[in-house]
């Protein structure tokens, strides 16, 4: 178990990011409580400075999306995160407002489905000559996502040095 931390019960939303930033980096969306998403890495760490927050680790979002369980996800997928698949989000995949599908049994939303989550993890490899300062992983799948990838193991791979449409926040803050 990862030392004591809170996470947030839902992804930054793009109005919560304006009232920080006084400006709404997304593309889609309609403001208000749909997740904020394609943030540049710079503006996030600004973000983050500004609230006092920081990025969840690999196993502080894991551990936060199973809740102590050993199951990959925390209910139906219909019910628990938009999906391509899904009758209501459909194909192409685009952003819902947090908080419309079931919690995990801790209270958290979207885990899985809207936008996958930035941890503070690069990504790394046993290969000492494969090196790269930009990558880091998220975590939960995208809606864009295939329903197999709707997994608490799941790990999305981004390049922070470009703003990702798939990627969003959930912020942590040590007790």
């Amino acid at each position: 178990m990862p030392r004591p931390y809170y996470i947030g019960r839902y992804e930054v939303t793009q109005e919560e990011w304006q009232r920080v930033m006084g400006v709404n980096p997304s593309l889609e969306g309609e403001g208000g409580r749909y997740p904020v998403n394609y943030v540049p890495w710079e503006v996030l760490q600004e973000f983050l400075s500004k609230t006092g927050f920081r990025l969840p680790t690999e196993n502080e979002w894991e551990y936060a999306c199973r809740f102590g369980s050993g199951s990959q996800r925390y209910g139906q997928l219909d019910d628990i995160a938009w999906h391509i698949g899904h009758p209501v989000a459909g194909f192409p995949a685009v952003l819902h407002e947090v908080g419309m599908k079931t919690p995990n049994p801790l209270g958290l939303y979207d885990m899985f489905g809207n936008v996958a989550e930035l941890t503070s993890d690069r990504l790394t490899s046993d290969d000492p000559s494969w090196v790269c300062e930009t990558y880091y992983v998220g975590r939960g799948c995208p809606q864009s996502g295939w329903d197999h990838e709707f997994r608490a193991s799941f790990r999305y791979v981004t390049d922070i040095s470009e703003r990702d449409c798939d990627l969003g926040v959930r912020v942590v803050r040590d007790p």
